[in-house]
C-alpha cells in the first residue's frame, strides 16, 4: 500500500462532494505549484476505489470523466499523477488509448478534451473532473460547462447525485471567472476552494521566493492565491520600463561568427514591421528594427545585416500557406524557419514579454528604439483587450515581433529554463505539439526549424 500526503485544501475537495451532497458545481482554484493538478488525480482515484461493483438502473457499472484542455495536456499534467499512482500501488487497470478509456475493476474513466465543446456528446457519466480550465477562453468556457452538465447523468442508486469538479490555477478574469459571475447571477449552488503556492510544504522555498520578487501584489493574488482579480489594464506591456529596458547603444555590429540572430517577422499588407535578436548571459537583446514595404528583398537585407552569423525566421504562422513564396529567398540566404502549428494567444504572449522586461531579461537597443516605442505606447480598448493592429500607424504591429521572438526563445533556450518554470509552462498556448515533416527538426514546446527546401519541393 503506497501512502500519499494530502494537503489541508486538497482533503477538502477531495471529500467535498460527499460532504455537500446538494451541490453540484466544486471549484479548486489555486496558486501555481499549490497541488491542483495532485488533487484532481487522487480524487479521481478515490472516487474509483469507493465506487468499485456499484451499477445505475440500468445495470451499467460507474463511468467517470476526466476532461483537460486537449489530451497532450492531460498527459502532461493529471495522467502523470494517475499512472503513478496506480502503478505504484500495483493496481491492475486496462489503459485502450484507442478510445481514451481506462478500465480499473468495474469503474471505467473517460478522458474528454475541452478545446472544441462541440464534440463532448454521447457521454454519460456520474462524476467529472476538469483539469486547469482557467486556460479556456471565456467563451469556450461556457460552451464546454454546459455540454458537460448535460453529461453528467449517471444516477448510481445509495450515491449522491452527479457532480462536476473544476481544478484550476487562477489565470485573472478569464473562463473560470465567466462561470463563477453567471452561477452567482441565475442563483446556482457551488463551492470554491482555494490553495495558495505558499500552502505547500514541499516547493523549493528558492521558487516560492522568486515568485514573490517576479510578480506584482495584485499577480501574486492571482497566480499564488488564486484570486479573481484583473491583472491586466491600461498598458499593454506594463513591464517595460524605459530606464530598465532600453539602453543608448547597439550591439547588431557586435556578433560572433557562427551566433544566432532570431529574425521575427509580422507580416501586412503594404508594410512588414520586424525586429531581430540576440541571447547574451540569459538576457534577449533587441538589436535591429525593419519595415518592410514588401518582403521581397527582406532576407537579403537581413543577411547583408548579419554576414556571419545563424539567422532564424520566425514569421506569423496565420500566413503559412504563404511560406511557399519567400522559400526560395529564404533558402538563397540560407535562413531557417521556425515554425509552429499555432501561434500562442496574444494575451499569453504579451504576459510573458511584459514580465520579461519586468525581470530585466529582454533589453531594447537603440537601433531598435521604434519597438521600445511600441511598448511603451501599446494600450488596451475599453473593453481591456488587447487590439489587433489597424493601419500603419498602431504599435500593435511593433510588438508582434516581440512576441514571436520571446515566446520562441523562452520555450527552446536553456538560459530560460526558470522563466519556462515560473511562468510560460503555466499557460498553456505557449506550448505546443508540431507536426513533422522532412527537413524539419522537432524543438521544444511544439516548435519546428524547417529548411526552406521543404516548400521548394512543393512548388516545384
Amino acid at each position: 500500500m503506497q501512502r500519499v500526503m494530502i494537503l489541508s485544501h486538497q482533503s477538502r475537495y477531495m471529500l467535498a462532494p460527499q460532504t455537500f451532497p446538494d451541490i453540484r458545481w466544486f471549484f479548486l482554484l489555486t496558486g501555481y505549484g499549490a497541488g491542483k493538478t495532485r488533487a484532481n488525480a487522487i480524487s479521481v482515484l478515490y472516487d474509483v476505489k469507493r465506487l468499485q461493483g456499484k451499477k445505475d438502473r440500468a445495470g451499467d457499472y460507474v463511468r467517470l470523466l476526466i476532461c483537460g484542455i486537449t489530451l497532450s495536456h492531460l498527459e502532461k499534467t493529471l495522467l502523470l499523477y494517475f499512472r503513478q499512482y496506480l502503478d505504484s500501488s500495483k493496481t491492475e487497470y486496462i489503459e485502450n488509448k484507442k478510445y481514451n478509456t481506462f478500465t480499473i475493476g468495474t469503474v471505467t474513466v473517460l478522458l474528454q478534451p475541452l478545446e472544441n465543446p462541440g464534440d463532448i456528446y454521447g457521454l454519460d457519466v456520474h462524476k467529472v473532473y476538469v483539469e486547469e480550465a482557467d486556460e479556456l477562453t471565456t467563451d469556450k468556457m461556457l460552451e464546454a460547462t454546459q455540454a458537460l452538465n448535460e453529461r453528467c447523468r449517471q444516477v448510481i442508486p445509495g450515491e449522491r447525485s452527479p457532480c462536476l469538479c473544476f481544478g484550476s490555477t487562477s489565470q485573472g478574469q478569464k473562463g473560470l471567472y465567466a462561470l463563477y459571475n453567471h452561477f452567482k447571477k441565475t442563483g446556482v449552488g457551488f463551492l470554491l476552494i482555494r490553495g495558495r503556492t505558499e500552502d505547500n510544504p514541499f516547493l523549493p522555498k528558492e521558487l516560492v521566493r522568486d515568485m514573490y520578487k517576479m510578480y506584482t501584489p495584485e499577480e501574486r493574488e492571482v497566480f499564488m492565491h488564486g484570486l479573481f482579480l484583473a491583472i491586466a489594464k491600461g498598458r499593454v506591456i506594463p513591464g517595460f520600463d524605459w530606464a530598465r529596458n532600453y539602453v543608448g547603444y547597439d550591439m547588431d555590429a557586435d556578433l560572433k561568427p557562427g551566433e544566432t540572430v532570431y529574425w521575427a517577422q509580422d507580416i501586412n499588407s503594404g508594410f512588414n514591421r520586424g525586429s531581430a535578436y540576440r541571447v547574451k548571459d540569459g538576457v534577449i537583446y533587441c538589436i535591429k528594427y525593419y519595415d518592410f514595404p514588401d518582403l521581397d528583398g527582406a532576407a537579403k537585407v537581413v543577411r547583408y545585416d548579419f554576414p556571419e552569423q545563424v539567422i532564424k525566421w520566425l514569421p506569423d504562422v496565420t500566413i503559412k500557406d504563404s511560406f511557399p513564396a519567400f522559400a526560395r529567398e529564404l533558402r538563397r540566404w540560407d535562413i531557417k524557419i521556425i515554425y509552429r502549428k499555432k501561434s500562442p494567444l496574444v494575451e499569453d504572449s504579451c504576459f510573458l514579454v511584459s514580465k520579461l522586461f519586468y525581470m530585466g531579461r529582454l533589453i531594447v537597443c537603440k537601433v531598435a528604439r521604434d519597438v521600445a516605442e511600441a511598448c511603451a505606447l501599446a494600450m488596451r480598448d475599453k473593453d481591456n483587450k488587447i487590439p489587433k493592429g489597424v493601419g500603419k500607424s498602431s504599435p500593435i504591429h511593433a510588438l508582434d515581433g516581440v512576441r514571436y521572438a520571446g515566446v520562441f526563445i523562452v520555450m527552446t533556450h536553456p538560459d530560460f529554463a526558470d522563466v519556462r518554470k515560473l511562468i510560460a509552462e503555466k499557460r498553456a498556448s505557449l506550448r505546443d505539439d508540431s507536426a513533422e515533416g522532412p527537413s524539419v527538426k522537432q524543438l521544444p514546446s511544439g516548435y519546428s526549424e524547417i529548411d526552406p527546401v521543404v516548400y521548394m519541393r512543393r512548388s516545384a
